[in-house]
């Protein structure tokens, strides 16, 4: 109650990101708004705009530009904070697009394809900058497979929309897939998952930060995958804390090296920094349960033991496939990439 009262307290701030280039950009919302007639907004530099009260703020807004509603749900403010909005008002798709088709790595001496998600917003607004989620099995990310791009177009377009944000599916090499996926020997040729992610961190991410409009932290930074790609991700969030800010293990391969990676995440409760958020699903005990339960409480007993910090989801029947992590996968965006 006294936290709910000081934020109301508190200045709230409205601030647009948008290239305006002699349009006219304004706000309606709920009051002190309104929502028949249109507020002005002062410029407080490049391609940002503001509104701000000292009083109780309106629950929902939504930017104009020319008279015409940006794209999407109405925006909800936070009471007593700065709301950073990046809207849009043409585009309702985003686009994929393939930033190489031969990506070179001096790390692991091959090369790859990476295919690249941009939201709706990215082309309309070059004020707006984006978190990132690289994304293992990168052919299977797009389109048919799970279909990414288009469950987070829905999303966007949707209720209660989480944060725009640019996906990054890279590639895996049949031949060396199992080793660099995985994170020791466990008598199967694996045991190259470390250097897989020196190749994320030092070669891809810096190719990806200089071409997009990124936002390059690694509370910004996410990186998600499916079966061996689950495993990888948990690995990561493990062995690099400090490195991603969410991570997403769908269906992972915990049983890989007799659950090698379960006592291992153990180290997460002393880390700082570590990932904010934690995602892990399976299909039930035909999806590699047994050990993947294992997980969760080893995960809860590191810190991930709130709502805010971590979310498991057992679809009990599943199978090991696409089309079953196409469908858990809005609600795991949501999740990861948190509220707009």
């Amino acid at each position: 109650m006294i936290t709910s009262l000081l934020a109301v307290l508190a200045t709230t701030v409205i601030r647009v990101h948008y290239p305006v280039a002699g349009h006219e950009l304004t706000l309606r919302g709920g009051a002190p708004l309104g929502w028949d007639q249109p507020q002005a907004l002062t410029p407080v530099g490049d391609d940002t705009y503001e509104w701000r009260t000292d009083g109780i703020p309106p629950a929902e807004i939504k930017p104009l530009l020319d008279g015409a509603w940006s794209a999407g749900a109405n925006y909800r403010i936070r009471a007593g904070a700065v709301n950073d909005l990046s809207p849009h008002f043409r585009a309702h798709a985003g686009r994929v697009f393939t930033l190489d088709a031969s990506f070179h790595s001096a790390i692991l001496a091959n090369d790859r394809a990476v295919r690249i998600y941009l939201p709706p917003s990215y082309d309309e607004n070059t004020a707006a900058r984006y978190p990132v989620l690289y994304m293992q099995d990168g052919q299977n990310v797009f389109g048919g497979g799970w279909m990414v791009d288009h469950a987070l177009d829905a999303l966007y377009e949707g209720n209660d929309p989480p944060r725009e944000a640019i996906v990054v599916a890279t590639a895996n090499i049949g031949a060396t897939r199992f080793a660099e996926y995985t994170p020791t020997p466990g008598g199967m040729g694996g045991g190259r998952a470390d250097e897989y992610l020196r190749m994320l961190k030092e070669e891809m991410k810096p190719r990806v930060d200089r071409t997009l409009r990124t936002l390059p932290a690694a509370r910004d930074t996410g990186i998600a995958g499916s079966s061996l790609g689950g495993l990888q991700a948990v690995f990561a969030a493990q062995s690099t804390p400090g490195d991603y800010g969410f991570v997403g293990a769908f269906s992972p391969s915990t049983w890989w090296d007799g659950a090698w990676i379960v006592p291992k995440v153990a180290s997460l409760k002393s880390a700082n920094p570590r990932p904010q958020r934690i995602y892990v699903d399976w299909g039930g005990a035909g999806d590699g349960g047994t050990d993947t339960t294992k997980l969760i409480p080893a995960l809860q007993a590191a810190g991930y033991d709130s709502p805010a910090n971590f979310k498991f989801v057992v679809e009990d029947g599943a199978p090991h496939n696409e089309s079953s992590w196409a469908r858990r996968f809005p609600a795991a965006a949501r999740f990861l990439l948190g509220p707009r």
